[in-house]
């Protein structure tokens, strides 16, 4: 399972700093289980949007071993837009039955 989601991080990463191409990524993830799929995603949203607010400690962050690949990301992203995505996937999550 880490090897997993060490793969679908490398992905997500890939799609936010544009060198991938998100319907070749959600294809690659039509294989992941959708709950645990959500469960990451949620994590590394949410650890964007601590980074972007400015929760600079690493013992802040869902996924800690990740700090580094999520500050560069962070820098980038848009506020609103990342706010939107966190509320969709929560949203998203909330319809499989994982609260």
């Amino acid at each position: 399972m880490l090897e997993e989601r060490s793969s679908r991080l490398s992905e997500f990463v890939a799609v936010g700093e544009g060198r991938a191409d998100p319907v070749r990524v959600a294809q690659a993830w039509l294989t992941t289980d959708w709950g645990r799929l959500l469960d990451w995603l949620v994590g590394w949203l949410l650890d964007l949007a601590r980074l972007r607010v400015g929760a600079a400690r690493v013992d802040q962050l869902a996924n800690p071993d990740q700090s580094a690949v999520f500050h560069g990301l962070a820098e980038r992203v848009d506020s609103k837009v990342l706010f939107a995505l966190v509320d969709q996937v929560l949203e998203a999550r909330r319809a499989v039955g994982r609260t």
